[in-house]
């Protein structure tokens, strides 16, 4: 293939590995309110849960008081029949041990109104942790997808001016998305990329005398060393 000035090709490769560069920082940017919105939605999901333990539990000494008004029926009822001491003392016991039931079940609902209250507050935090970094990530997104609109026109720019072959090339090689992009460059006798053995002959034709050829295995452009 012909002789041909490469500094195009070499300005086109440096610019869309920095447009590459922008992409991968735009999504670390959203991934920094993400985990966020995701801390706040576990948070969210675990105030769901504590309100239900609440209201199972708050069910629960109702239940338990329900039985101690039953059973003191039951014993002021034996004990105004003047009826076995031993019936009237099992019925105490009972009631004991309900009322210290429905004491700890209290207690429970009290930690548990902790931890909401804990939850809310975290929430609150977060929510306001969340929009001040959304507004820094929005201005450093719209930054770098202005430097992005700037590259795209500059690549655009620089199609226009090579020659229709290699421009028909390099849309090519574009259009099969190949990770890293469509160039690459000879290592110690093989292919940058995917390590294919470049013949000697075809590496002085690259580096050397400035041939355009691409990778017989992967198809992309060799850029020469120096270009």
């Amino acid at each position: 293939m012909s002789t041909i000035d490469f500094s195009k090709l070499k300005e086109y490769d440096s610019l869309s590995k920095k447009e590459q560069q922008f992409l991968g920082e735009i999504e670390q940017e959203k991934l920094r309110t993400s985990k966020i919105k995701n801390l706040i939605e576990n948070h969210l999901s675990q105030r769901a849960e504590i309100k239900n333990k609440i209201s199972s539990t708050n069910n629960l000494i109702l239940e338990k008081e329900a039985q101690v008004k039953i059973l003191l029926e039951q014993k002021n009822r034996l004990m105004d029949q003047g009826l076995s001491e031993e019936k009237v003392k099992e019925y105490a016991q009972k009631i004991d041990q309900l009322e210290s039931d429905a004491f700890a079940l209290f207690e429970e609902v009290d930690q548990l109104e902790t931890e909401l209250k804990e939850t809310i507050t975290f929430e609150n935090g977060a929510r306001k942790t969340l929009s001040d970094i959304e507004t820094e990530v929005n201005e450093t997104i719209a930054k770098k997808e202005q430097d992005i609109t700037n590259i795209k026109n500059h690549l655009l720019s620089i199609t226009e001016e090579l020659p229709e072959h290699i421009k028909n090339l390099l849309s090519k090689m574009i259009a099969k998305k190949l990770t890293h992009g469509p160039f690459t460059k000879i290592a110690d006798g093989a292919c940058l990329m995917c390590r294919f053995k470049i013949s000697k002959i075809d590496e002085n034709e690259i580096d050397v005398h400035r041939n355009l050829k691409q990778c017989p295995q992967c198809t992309r452009i060799f850029l020469p060393y120096g270009s």
